[in-house]
């Protein structure tokens, strides 16, 4: 599965992450059902590592890293996120407007 495929929302939440066993520090970037973008401090993590997300306690998913540059991460999920869960966790102005990543216009 690749997350640059699927429809992908900016997002700025912390979450729970994991990688090969180890808590590191995250943020949440960006987010599709596919994978993640996040934003990690001072972690060891390398295309391949395996890993795990925890979103607010809504929901944890598995994966492994795809990509890294600095200290930002690509994360592809074994399994596809929920479109639902997507869309809770996307940015959401003053007025609830939806924003899309892809086009950085707000719907």
């Amino acid at each position: 599965m690749n997350g640059s495929q699927n429809k992908r929302v900016v997002a700025d939440a912390a979450l729970e992450c994991f990688i090969d066993g180890k808590a590191v520090e995250a943020i949440l970037r960006d987010l599709s059902t596919g994978g993640a973008m996040i934003e990690v401090k001072g972690a060891e993590a390398s295309p391949g590592d395996t890993g795990l997300l925890r979103f607010l306690g809504l929901t944890s998913m598995m994966g492994r890293v795809s990509w890294r540059q600095r200290t930002m991460i690509g994360f592809e999920f074994k399994n596809s996120l929920h479109p639902s869960v997507v869309e809770y966790l996307g940015f959401h102005s003053d007025r609830c407007a939806f924003r899309d990543a892809d086009s950085q216009k707000v719907a």
